[in-house]
C-alpha cells in the first residue's frame, strides 16, 4: 500500500497537465459566462479595430508579439502546423520563422521553395499527409 502511494506521488510530481485541468473557477459557470459575454465581445471588437488602425491604416511595422501571432496563423493555415508543433520548436526555430516575415507573400513562397529543395529549414507541417 505504501509503495503504491509513493509511486502515485512520484508520478504526480513528474506529470504536468496543460489546459482545462483542475477545479472549476466561477468564470466557468454558464450564467457567469453569459454575464461576461458583452465584455468579451467589446474586447474582441476593440482588438480588431486596433489592429485595423495600427497595421492597415497607419501601416506600422508589426510588434514582435503581433509578428509571432501572424507567423503562427500562417503556419497553421497554410502549412498545417498545430499549436503542439509550435510548442515543440526551440526558441531559436520560432525566432527564425518570425524573422523570415512569412506574412509577406514573396517570403512565404521563398520559404516553401527552400522546403521543397530539402534544406535545413524545411516547412513546418509537411509530411502529415497534406
Amino acid at each position: 500500500e505504501s509503495v503504491s502511494a509513493e509511486a502515485d506521488e512520484e508520478l504526480q510530481a513528474q506529470i504536468t497537465l496543460m489546459g482545462g485541468v483542475g477545479p472549476p473557477a466561477y468564470t466557468d459557470v454558464f450564467v457567469v459566462q453569459m454575464f461576461l459575454l458583452p465584455w468579451y465581445t467589446l474586447q474582441l471588437l476593440f482588438s480588431a479595430a486596433r489592429w485595423v488602425v495600427k497595421y492597415w491604416i497607419l501601416r506600422r511595422e508589426y510588434t514582435h508579439e503581433d509578428a509571432t501571432y501572424i507567423t503562427r496563423q500562417i503556419l497553421r493555415n497554410k502549412l498545417g502546423c498545430t499549436p503542439a508543433m509550435w510548442l515543440q520548436m526551440t526558441d531559436e526555430q520560432r525566432e527564425e520563422l518570425v524573422g523570415r516575415s512569412l506574412w509577406k507573400e514573396e517570403q512565404l513562397k521563398l520559404y516553401l521553395k527552400e522546403g521543397k529543395r530539402g534544406s535545413k529549414g524545411a516547412p513546418v507541417g509537411r509530411g502529415r499527409g497534406r
